[in-house]
């Protein structure tokens, strides 16, 4: 996972951990959250069980991304509270913008 990445994914989660999932404090370069999807994440989250916490160490090298037809899939494994690195991930698509930056869009949270 690039570097340049990993914060944000930190911030992305922070967000979460403080329940604000449709990011309206999101970080420079991350898309909003439509409301159903932020509600959707919201309840992946709760039902999963466990108490979401901040990302470890050992979630990159679990974390997968790949090149797709015009932006870079990201699946990010997300820590919980009992068990650390789960299976409950995180899905993106990061695009490339202008001037060499990066755009974040969130699409979902979910057990694949």
């Amino acid at each position: 996972m690039p570097l340049v990445w990993k914060g944000i994914f930190v911030e992305i989660v922070s967000r979460f951990i403080s329940g604000d999932y449709a990011l309206s404090s999101r970080p420079v370069g991350v898309c909003e959250i439509t409301p159903d999807r932020a509600e959707f994440i919201a309840a992946q989250i709760a039902s999963y069980g466990d108490d979401l916490i901040e990302l470890s160490d050992e979630t990159w090298s679990r974390s997968v991304y790949v090149w797709m037809d015009g932006y870079w899939e990201v699946i990010i494994d997300l820590c919980m509270k009992d068990q650390g690195v789960s299976d409950l991930a995180l899905l993106a698509k990061i695009y490339e913008g202008e001037d060499e930056k990066f755009i974040f869009k969130v699409e979902s949270v979910y057990v694949p």
